[in-house]
């Protein structure tokens, strides 16, 4: 039976000039030579049916076409079953390689490198056009000249290297590409690192793939004729003399006779730069221009969160740090991917909303765009700003022992050490059953079994030698019973729709925040600034699940609507069905749990397939809360 390979083949040697062995058969098919012998025995017979034979001499095998009439019927059929298939994505991916490594090509040089028809061809431009307008680039086509790209070269050289480099290694770089270089690879690696050193720069491995990348890719659009054109005044107060001076003398010696202009220069040190150490605090102590940039920052976040970050010396610091390394990387437009980025839209959610907020500001501001990725990282600095109020968040309990002092003593003692977070207020006789409704704790630990009744907050009884299955029982009690109990009483039932309208994400939010509106819980005012805070930045958390959210400053009180969509809608990068939809007040601490409580909740694939299916609001609650609480 004729199979895509074998029909490749026969393409290949239709349009080969001079007899093609086994071997260049085999590479350019990407099979053994072996299964190439194979392919053209089962051929044989089948193409002397079809007007056709294969003929074959000591210089390898040739086509001979016997009646051609026949044949181009036999190979219009078979086009019409091969073309179009599974490959359609790799078809895509070709056709974007040849765009991006050459200044044009026409259309019959793609069609023969893919083995496809002008028909096929048209087809999967569309795609391709798509896929370019997507990040930034326009496809132009003008005749007897060819196809080309037309961009901002930066963007151009950026999704060069997103696609022409697919693994983390350089060397997974496109032949086409790696034709084109005046350098050896196995001795680049090498002299890059002999440069760095010299001019005292860690020469990571990382570092070096990072650097070899971005000069290919230089190097290939420097060879067709673009040409950066940056108007980056302070770029170059951002990069370390170390780093300009180290991307210059790679740029000499890999660039043989290419002349190579200062813009060049300075784009390639900015790549080296991204990824080298920081500079001295010094440096950044007299950097005003970075002062304005995260003063501007924490400004918006206090005027539009009422959260004061100002005077919070450590986080300055570090925004700034990042900001520094950053700063080259937000012009060019250069990306440092973030493999963090669900956890920290799903665990940190108020210090991603004040990354946002900030970031923002730098958009309209200072022009500054940061991308997502980043975003996330400077979240991660708000997150470690906000864990200092931690110790208003700390599990706050008495200790009920019934045996005597040394023995509560060491009981004490022994939590402290193995639970910090366990704040211990006092430690009680059993003799001395306190009212407890008069006890400001969260929940009661105890050494004897409390009396039935009289005891409204809830107990984990423990031995008192503190096993470590009492440790255990102790850390699920602080991580999942008050969050957990707090997160059910957020849910409303009259905020629970089943059946949300919408072919896209719009569509779905429109539908779902008219819905939120008409039950009378939330004003416009809210449903508006749900829909504002997901056009910033996308909330989906696994591949079927967002949490579309506000954060607003006025006093409300915390609620949690849930939204079934009938069909999934792509949010973002995923396909979404299920929303947990957020009306948060952050200014009550118990709302930190809130998101990463979901998160962890809706971490089971089939349970959250289950709660899709889902009619009614009690239902749905037992589904989502019952494996977690029985762990």
């Amino acid at each position: 039976m004729l199979n895509e390979k074998m029909f490749q083949l026969i393409q290949l040697l239709k349009r080969g000039h001079s007899p093609l062995t086994s071997g260049m058969l085999a590479q350019q098919l990407k099979l053994s030579a072996r299964t190439c012998k194979r392919y053209i025995a089962e051929l044989i017979p089948l193409l002397e049916q079809h007007g056709a034979r294969i003929l074959s001499d000591k210089t390898g095998y040739r086509l001979e076409i016997i009646d051609a009439a026949r044949f181009e019927a036999f190979l219009q059929e078979k086009t019409k079953v091969f073309e179009f298939s599974e490959n359609n994505g790799e078809l895509q991916f070709g056709i974007l390689k040849s765009l991006l490594v050459n200044p044009t090509i026409s259309q019959s040089e793609m069609i023969d490198q893919l083995f496809i028809s002008r028909s096929t061809l048209n087809k999967l431009m569309v795609e391709v056009k798509k896929t370019l307008k997507e990040n930034g680039i326009l496809l132009a086509n003008r005749p007897y000249y060819g196809y080309y790209i037309v961009g901002d070269e930066v963007d151009i050289r950026n999704f060069m290297v997103k696609t022409l480099f697919v693994t983390a290694s350089f060397l997974s770089a496109e032949p086409e590409l790696l034709a084109r270089m005046p350098f050896a690879l196995s001795r680049s690696v090498s002299q890059i690192c002999q440069i760095l050193k010299a001019e005292g720069i860690p020469p990571e491995e990382d570092l070096v793939h990072y650097c070899l990348k971005y000069l290919m890719v230089s190097l290939c659009r420097i060879q067709g004729g673009a040409q950066l054109r940056l108007s980056l005044p302070s770029l170059s107060e951002t990069l370390q003399p170390a780093v300009q001076r180290a991307a210059s003398a790679i740029l000499d010696l890999f660039c043989g006779p290419l002349v190579i202009n200062d813009e060049e220069r300075l784009y390639f040190a900015s790549i080296i730069g991204n990824r080298t150490p920081l500079p001295p605090d010094e440096a950044l102590a007299s950097a005003d221009w970075l002062r304005e940039l995260v003063d501007d920052m924490l400004n918006n976040i206090l005027n539009l969160c009422k959260v004061d970050f100002r005077s919070d010396a450590k986080l300055r610091k570090a925004l700034m740090t990042h900001l520094y390394a950053s700063f080259s990387r937000y012009y060019l437009k250069a990306t440092l991917p973030n493999p963090l980025m669900t956890l920290i839209k799903s665990q940190y959610v108020e210090a991603y909303n004040y990354s946002l907020i900030g970031c923002e500001m730098l958009k309209e501001k200072h022009h500054l765009a940061i991308n997502d990725d980043d975003i996330g990282y400077i979240a991660l600095h708000f997150a470690a700003a906000l864990e200092k109020d931690r110790a208003a968040m700390l599990c706050r309990t008495v200790i009920v022992c019934g045996s005597g002092i040394g023995t509560s003593e060491l009981i004490r003692l022994r939590l402290s050490r193995k639970i910090p977070q366990l704040v211990i207020q006092d430690v009680l006789a059993s003799y001395e059953l306190p009212d407890f409704s008069a006890i400001d704790v969260d929940f009661i630990i105890t050494t004897v079994p409390l009396p039935a009744g009289n005891n409204p907050l809830p107990s984990i009884l423990i031995s008192p030698m503190v096993t470590s299955e009492d440790i255990h029982k102790i850390e699920f009690m602080i991580h999942n019973y008050s969050s957990l109990q707090y997160l059910r009483s957020l849910f409303r039932e009259e905020l629970f729709f089943p059946a949300v309208e919408g072919k896209t994400k719009a569509e779905a939010l429109d539908f779902l925040t008219a819905s939120m509106v008409e039950t009378g819980l939330i004003s416009e005012a809210f449903a508006t600034a749900i829909k504002e805070r997901e056009a910033m930045s996308s909330t989906e958390i696994t591949e079927t699940v967002a949490i579309p959210h506000c954060f607003l400053s006025v006093p409300i009180d915390t609620m949690l609507a849930v939204g079934i969509l009938k069909e999934p809608v792509m949010w973002g990068r995923s396909r979404v069905q299920l929303l947990f939809i957020g009306i948060i007040n952050p200014a009550v601490k118990k709302n930190k749990c809130v998101f990463p409580m979901i998160y962890r909740l809706i971490q089971d694939p089939e349970k959250v397939q289950r709660l899709t299916r889902q009619t009614e609001a009690d239902t749905f609650l037992r589904i989502l809360f019952e494996s977690i609480e029985t762990e």
